[in-house]
């Protein structure tokens, strides 16, 4: 069974144009840099609640959800040592989430948080219907990818080595 033949469009000429020219009366489609996934998951009400202090995970357990943070601050700790603050729209533990790894840093509350839960079942249905949300994700990876190999001294020009 093949895909099915597509027809040719036989719009007259000038509606084509005109469709062009009233594009510019819509909004820009959103893109993977604008995007605060915390508005994906602003009304969820099943969410993780930490108080200061209080530890989501903790580096080399395993992990089988990530999380967004909705609300607050959280400190990303590698190795004992603090290397990024989180803040409302920022992801945790997807790392762990995408290749069933160890989580890779510990997560600390800096000030009362809120998080959504996402485990692989819902974080495969988001990326199947939200194209922005998965290009933001390989963009946070990519970007925690590198920041990991600055830690360890590791060229990123040698990164793709590293990939299997």
């Amino acid at each position: 069974m093949g895909f099915p033949q597509c027809r040719p469009v036989t719009a007259p000429i000038g509606t084509i144009a005109s469709s062009e020219k009233n594009l510019a009366e819509y909004p820009p489609a959103p893109n993977h840099k604008s995007m605060n996934p915390a508005n994906l998951f602003k009304h969820d009400t099943d969410t993780t609640n930490l108080a200061p202090g209080e530890v989501l995970f903790t580096q080399g357990e395993p992990g089988d959800c990530m999380y967004v943070l909705l609300e607050g601050s959280a400190d990303i700790i590698v190795n004992q040592e603090v290397v990024e603050r989180s803040t409302s729209g920022s992801l945790l533990g997807e790392m762990a989430l995408i290749d069933n790894s160890p989580r890779a840093a510990t997560v600390i509350a800096a000030e009362p948080c809120r998080l959504a839960k996402v485990d692989e079942r819902r974080f495969n249905f988001i990326i199947q219907n939200n194209p922005f949300f998965a290009k933001h994700v390989m963009t946070v990876l990519v970007n925690r990818v590198r920041q990991m190999s600055q830690l360890r001294g590791t060229p990123t020009e040698s990164l793709p080595d590293l990939m299997p």
